[in-house]
């Protein structure tokens, strides 16, 4: 997962292990289009997902606002997991 100031790049592959994880993949659509009806996630013009290149490799991503994710009261969605 990387991300910069505006969006959070999620690769297909661990959106799918988080849904799984939470009990909520067969909601995986519905989840997707509200995120894409609310102009919350950048698509290519065919599905949900973006190609996009790291280096000289290309990677399947999820690339989701991270004002979607701010929510009053809770830590920055990019600080989670970070040690100090």
């Amino acid at each position: 997962i990387i991300f910069n100031d505006e969006f959070i790049f999620v690769p297909v592959g661990i959106w799918i292990h988080l849904l799984v994880v939470c009990r909520l993949e067969k909601y995986q659509k519905q989840i997707l289009i509200h995120l894409k009806d609310q102009g919350m996630i950048k698509t290519d013009p065919d599905g949900f997902s973006r190609k996009i290149r790291c280096g000289n490799q290309a990677h399947e991503c999820y690339q989701i606002a991270k004002s979607y994710f701010n929510i009053t009261g809770y830590s920055d969605i990019t600080s989670c997991g970070k040690e100090g």
